[in-house]
C-alpha cells in the first residue's frame, strides 16, 4: 500500500544495513582494536552516523518522488553533475561487490569447504546481476518478505544471546576499561557503516511521491547504537578478551557455539547462517542496484550494450577478487572501503544539504 505505509521501505533499507554491517563487518574491526580505542571510535561513529542520517533525510524530504540525479540536475552542470554521480555510482558498486565477496566468503567456511570459492563468488553475482536490473517497487517488496521471512530466526537467535548462561559479562566490562584510548580511524569508518542505509535512498526516493516520515527515526538511530554495541559485546562475552580476536567472522562463531536443547536444530549456525546470506545477498543487491543506476545516468551507451557489459565486468571483478584475495585480505579490503565511504558521505550529505538550502532560497 502506498501514501502512509510506503515510509516503511525506508526503515525496511536501514535496518537491512544495520544488520548487515553488524553481523558481517563491523565485529572484526571493532575486535582489532578493542584494547585501542574500538569504544571511543564507535561513539564518534555513532554521533557522525545519527548527524549525518538526520541531516542527510530533512533535506531529502524538500525533493519527493526524485532521486539524485534529478535532484542535482537543475542545480549543476552536466560535467559536474556527471562526475558525481559516476563517482557515487561505483562506489556503491563495489560496495556491493565486497558484501558479496564476503558472503562467499562465509559460505565457503561454514557450508562446503569443497567448493571453490570463484565458484561461489560467480554464483551469487550472476544472482546479483540479474536482480540489478529490477524495478524499484519490485526490489523494495523483496525487501520486506525477505525481512518478515527472517524475523522470526532473528528474534530466535537474539533470544539465545541474551539468555545465554556463558555470556560472560566480565569479558565485556573488560573492554570498558578502555575507554580513555584514542580513536582509531580504521574502526570510526567501520563502525559509520552501521547507520549508512540512507544512501540507499539516493535512487530509492523516486519512488516516494510523498516525504518520508521522520517520527520513527529517533527509534531507529537508538536500535544503531544497540546494533554497535552488540556486535562488540556479544563476541566478547562468548568468546572472551583475547580469543575473541581469532575469529574472522565473530558472529558466526558465536552463534556456532550456541545449543538448542529442545529444538530440532541443534546449533544456532544453522538458524544464522540462512539469515545472514539472504540478508547480505539483498544488501548487495541493493548496492549494485544504485551503483548501476547512478552509472547507467552517466554512461553515453546503448541500454542493451551497456546493460550486458556493465554485468559481465561485475561477474569477472567478483570471480578475480575471489581467486586473488583470501578471506583476511578480504575483509581488510570491506574495511579500508568503509574508510573510504566515510569522508565520501559526509561530502554527498553536505552537498544534498546545499541543493536543499538551494531550493528553499531559491
Amino acid at each position: 500500500m502506498r501514501g502512509i505505509g510506503e515510509s516503511r521501505f525506508f526503515y525496511y533499507m536501514i535496518v537491512l544495513n544495520m544488520l548487515v554491517t553488524m553481523f558481517l563487518v563491523v565485529p572484526y574491526s571493532v575486535i582489532q582494536h578493542r584494547f585501542e580505542g574500538a569504544l571511543f571510535s564507535m561513539g564518534l561513529a555513532s554521533l557522525i552516523g545519527v548527524g549525518l542520517l538526520f541531516v542527510f533525510m530533512r533535506s531529502l524530504n524538500r525533493f519527493p518522488g526524485q532521486d539524485v540525479t534529478a535532484i542535482l540536475t537543475p542545480h549543476f552542470r552536466k560535467g559536474i553533475r556527471s562526475i558525481i554521480l559516476l563517482f557515487v555510482g561505483l562506489l556503491m558498486t563495489i560496495w556491493g561487490l565486497v558484501v558479496l565477496l564476503l558472503l562467499a566468503q562465509l559460505i565457503t567456511m561454514y557450508l562446503n569447504h569443497q567448493l571453490p570459492l570463484a565458484f561461489t563468488a560467480a554464483l551469487i553475482s550472476f544472482f546479483v546481476v540479474l536482480a540489478m536490473y529490477s524495478r524499484l517497487s519490485s526490489l523494495l517488496y523483496s525487501l520486506e518478505i525477505v525481512l518478515l521471512l527472517m524475523a522470526p530466526l532473528l528474534i530466535i537467535i537474539f533470544s539465545k544471546t541474551f539468555y545465554n548462561k556463558n555470556m560472560n559479562v566480565h569479558a565485556i566490562l573488560e573492554i570498558g576499561t578502555h575507554l580513555n584510548s584514542s580513536p582509531a580511524w580504521s574502526v570510526v569508518g567501520a563502525a559509520y557503516a552501521v547507520f549508512s542505509g540512507f544512501v540507499y535512498m539516493l535512487v530509492f526516493n523516486g519512488y516516494f511521491k510523498k516525504r518520508i516520515s521522520l517520527t520513527p527515526l529517533w527509534v531507529t538511530a537508538l536500535g544503531g547504537l544497540l546494533a554497535l554495541a552488540m556486535s562488540l559485546a556479544v563476541p566478547v562475552g562468548l568468546h572472551g578478551t583475547y580469543n575473541v580476536a581469532h575469529f574472522l567472522f565473530p558472529w558466526a562463531a558465536a552463534t556456532d557455539s550456541m545449543y538448542m536443547e529442545f529444538f530440532i536444530i541443534e546449533r544456532v549456525i544453522f538458524l544464522f547462517l540462512p539469515l545472514l546470506i539472504m540478508l547480505a545477498l539483498m544488501n548487495a543487491v541493493l548496492a549494485a542496484f544504485v551503483g548501476f543506476t547512478l552509472v547507467k545516468t552517466v554512461i553515453p551507451a546503448k541500454q542493451t550494450l551497456f546493460i550486458a557489459g556493465f554485468g559481465g565486468i561485475f561477474v569477472l571483478l567478483a570471480v578475480l577478487a575471489s581467486i586473488n584475495l583470501n578471506q583476511y585480505q578480504t575483509m581488510d579490503l570491506a574495511v579500508l572501503w568503509l574508510n573510504i565511504r566515510l569522508p565520501c558521505e559526509i561530502l554527498l550529505v553536505l552537498l544534498l544539504f546545499y541543493t536543499a538550502r538551494r531550493k528553499r532560497t531559491g
